[in-house]
């Protein structure tokens, strides 16, 4: 089936959808791929091994098998070079640049495939910033012909190819002929005809994720259900489904449809969309405060902009950071100034430990910001810190600034757990490198744990209470305490309204 015989359909499913919507609870006849093949003329042996993970994948037009590596370019890889890594059915990005690809029969023409899986499941973990591009005319991002996709990891991934010329041309960004799943990460899909096309259950959980189809749909699936993820597309048909689409939790959805000819209407989004506890806007000014701009510059009656939003999203875009939490404005404090960044694309991870090499940083990238900028002297030479780690050049500033001296015998330890008490001590150096008055002083006394503040630690401790850095929790200071992701940004956040 061509894709513009394809779009026609799509007009004709739409033109139904004024039909009650019990109407679409029982699976379609005929499954359609967008290779033309039906379910029913798939053999029992390709079902069964679309379940298995894929023996083998192509990256750029290189065979991968398991336990092989590729680089950008094509250029010689190994395990301590790379920047794709195919093992166990998992595909690991690692700041990979795909621009060509391995050219396979597709919608009734050869397609030049960045990312290809003949038959079988992958999952994609990402690490750093990832892209897909192709300059062909007719190019698919990644296509899994036969299999399940699951995208994860604490990276990015851009998937796009080039915009479609007209009908005789079209390409397609991620293309799964079972369930996808972009769960914990920041993906993008855009090409000239299909941003993303799953013909099974399309899940995003805990992502932020944007589609976009030129000449035809931004995303289309059986089945698609979304939880606390941001999800942004625009298409001549916006997001559509044969099933359903069910939008809960935090979650904010921006769609937009323009409308293509007679043959795809301006739709931003399908009908059959699930919106029990959810809220809809069309052109409303409210949407400013909940992070969408430019609601209000298009013509509405010819381009159709829709958002749907959860009736918990309250512009904050970590999911497990609400309103009525006591770290809530400090977060979106540290995190705006850039001092702090979440551990996904959707959370914060408020309760979890920081460790001496995170805390470090938070200082370094402070220090970045108007009035609180330091001279530093000569960084001391740590054993354990090497030139081209992360936090490298946080450990030279805060040591050459006296922020931090070590844990002994000449170790920084990056990745022991910082205290509360030593992150406490190292706040107390900065301000008197900022050059502010460090005289405050309070009594510890009235604390039930005061007798755990080690004694290199007190006159900082007595300082940071004095000017509401620290406040305790149950009559506790806690300062051999873990500091936590939540706690450090109200630090954070008091000790810059000081300056």
């Amino acid at each position: 089936m061509t894709k513009r015989v394809w779009s026609l359909l799509l007009a004709l499913c739409m033109a139904v959808t004024l039909l009650p919507i019990t109407v679409f609870a029982a699976e379609p006849q005929v499954r359609q791929r967008m290779t033309g093949v039906s379910a029913v003329q798939q053999n029992a042996e390709e079902e069964q091994d679309s379940k298995a993970a894929a023996g083998y994948i192509y990256v750029n037009g290189t065979k991968l098998t398991d336990g092989m590596y590729w680089r950008n370019g094509n250029a010689s890889a190994s395990s301590s070079n790379y920047n794709a890594y195919y093992k166990s059915g998992t595909l690991y990005l690692k700041n990979a640049k795909i621009t060509g690809g391995r050219t396979v029969s597709y919608d009734g023409r050869n397609a030049t495939v960045g990312i290809y899986v003949p038959n079988g499941s992958i999952g994609i973990s990402l690490s750093g910033t990832n892209s897909i591009s192709n300059s062909s005319y007719v190019a698919v991002g990644i296509y899994v012909e036969y299999g399940s996709l699951t995208i994860s990891g604490s990276g990015i991934l851009s998937a796009g190819t080039k915009k479609s010329l007209g009908d005789s041309d079209g390409n397609d960004a991620i293309v799964v002929n079972d369930n996808l799943t972009i769960s914990g990460t920041t993906v993008s899909a855009n090409a000239g005809w299909t941003g993303i096309f799953c013909d099974g259950t399309y899940t995003i959980q805990d992502a932020v994720v944007s589609a976009y189809g030129q000449f035809d749909i931004g995303t289309w699936a059986r089945t698609i259900n979304i939880k606390n993820s941001r999800v942004t597309v625009n298409g001549c048909y916006g997001m559509g489904t044969t099933v359903s689409t069910t939008i809960s939790g935090k979650s904010l959805v921006i769609t937009r449809g323009t409308g293509f000819g007679d043959s795809v209407p301006a739709v931003g989004l399908d009908s059959r969309t699930n919106t029990s506890g959810m809220k809809t806007l069309v052109g409303s000014s409210e949407a400013s405060a909940y992070g969408i701009s430019n609601f209000d510059s298009v013509d509405h009656s010819a381009y159709p902009y829709v958002a749907v939003y959860s009736n918990t999203y309250s512009g904050n875009r970590f999911v497990d950071v609400h309103s009525s939490d006591w770290f809530y404005s400090p977060v979106g404090y540290v995190y705006n100034k850039g001092l702090m960044a979440g551990t996904s694309a959707i959370r914060f991870s408020p309760n979890n430990g920081m460790n001496r090499a995170m805390a470090a940083m938070t200082l370094y990238k402070m220090s970045k910001l108007s009035g609180f900028h330091i001279s530093t002297g000569s960084p001391k030479n740590f054993t354990a810190v090497s030139s081209g780690a992360w936090y490298a050049d946080a450990v030279k500033w805060a040591s050459g600034a006296g922020i931090v001296s070590g844990t002994g015998g000449n170790r920084f330890s990056p990745n022991a757990a910082v205290t509360r008490e030593q992150f406490a001590v190292m706040l107390y150096g900065y301000a008197k490198k900022l050059g502010w008055s460090v005289s405050s002083s309070a009594s510890l006394s009235g604390f039930s744990d005061a007798n755990r503040v080690s004694s290199w630690s007190k006159d900082a401790m007595k300082w940071a209470v004095a000017r509401k850095i620290m406040s305790g929790s149950d009559g506790k200071l806690m300062p051999q305490g873990t500091l936590t992701r939540a706690q450090a940004s109200v630090m954070l956040r008091q000790f810059a309204s000081l300056g």
